[in-house]
Parts: C-alpha cells; structure tokens; sequence
C-alpha cells in the first residue's frame, strides 16, 4: 500500500512516498523545469513506483531555493523524512544536482547523485561555453562557504568542457567521488539515467511492495 505524505515549508514542498517496507529512501530534487506552486511528479517518483521504492519529492516554487538564504525550513522537513530511514541517497539533475548537494549538508545522507551538477543558482553566471571564462571565475562564490560534503560518497555525471568545469567548482571529496561521463546518459530514465543503472547506483534491487487493502 503506498502512503503518501506532504511536507509544505515556506517556498516549496517535500511529497514522500512509502511503498514498501525499506529503510531506504531517495529524495529527488526537481531541478528549474520543476519549480512552481502546482505539485507535479516527475521521472524519479515514476521510477520509484515502478520498483516499489521509498522516494521524496522536493520541489522548489521558484529557482534559487535551494541557496541557504532562501531554503531555511527546508532542512527541518528533509530532517522529518530522513529520520524514517536507515539509509539515504540524494539525486538531481542541474538545480536539483545542488539543491541534493545543499540536502547533504544537513542531513546523514548515504550517497548523493549528482547529474549535470551546477556550481550557481543565478541563471545570469551560469557559463555554457569555455568561452564564458570571467563568469567561470565566478563560479563557486556562492557554494564554499556552503559545501563541505559529508556525504559517504558522491557520483558525478558532468559533460565534458563546461559541465566538468562547474563540477570541478563543487569541490567535491576525490576520495569519496565518482566521475563518470554523460555517454552514459540515455534520455530515458531519471535525469537520462538508465533504469538499470540508476538501481546499480542505489543499491537496489526491486523492493517488495507494501501488500494492498482487499
């Protein structure tokens, strides 16, 4: 039986969704395409309802949220997920990328997936091309004071050239990281992960489902 349960917090909301009884969880960070005060599911709670997984939703109203300044009931309400479960793991893509790096700062989380992570939430420095060479010195400003990765580890999917760039601004941990390419990204799945990947990447295999009311 699947039980839902809505988080609202100034500025957006958490919609964690138990399916099976696990005590492991994903949180998905919607990225900018999922801001906005309708409450939609996107690719990752799908995925987590195909495989009869625990998964959150956090979804932002607007861009930028997930920066300390603006996000600071958000670690309250990951916190009242988070202490269900045994065992975390934080993904996104893009905003949702920072936004599961800014989660694991203040929560026990396990394993962070980080996709197309960006290195700034302000849409007018976030460089696309190795030609944008003032705005990469710019890059991270908003991130050192922020980031100090506590997370067990980290796997990394960054384009080359610009996308490794911003990754490489994280500052993330070598000896806890994992960098891996976008050739592996499909466009069909959570963040273009393939499914069979993404389950590699948690751990998991398919979970049993909670049995349904007759």
């Amino acid at each position: 039986m699947e039980q839902t349960s809505i988080f609202r917090v100034a500025g957006g909301r958490v919609r964690l969704c138990r399916r099976s009884s696990s005590r492991r969880v994903i949180l998905f960070f919607a990225g900018r395409d999922g801001c906005g005060p309708d409450a939609r599911d996107n690719d990752g709670c799908r995925f987590a309802s195909r495989h009869g997984l625990n998964a959150a939703l956090i979804q932002p109203f607007r861009p930028r949220w997930y920066q300390a300044r603006l996000a600071q009931t958000l670690p309250l309400a990951l916190r009242r997920v988070a202490r269900r479960f045994d065992h975390v793991t934080c993904a996104g893509e893009g905003m949702g990328a920072y936004g599961a790096l800014f989660a694991a700062q203040h929560l026990r989380v396990d394993h962070v997936i980080a996709v197309r992570p960006v290195a700034t939430l302000n849409g007018t420095h976030a460089p696309a091309t190795e030609a944008e060479r003032a705005d990469f010195d710019e890059l991270g400003a908003d991130l050192e004071p922020l980031l100090t990765h506590r997370a067990g580890r980290y796997t990394v999917f960054a384009e080359p050239g610009a996308g490794e760039r911003q990754a490489d601004r994280l500052y993330l941990p070598s000896d806890r990281t994992e960098r891996l390419g976008t050739d592996r990204l499909t466009g069909e799945g959570p963040f273009g992960l393939p499914e069979d990947l993404l389950l590699d990447l948690l751990g998991e295999e398919e979970a049993p489902r909670q049995p349904a009311y007759a």
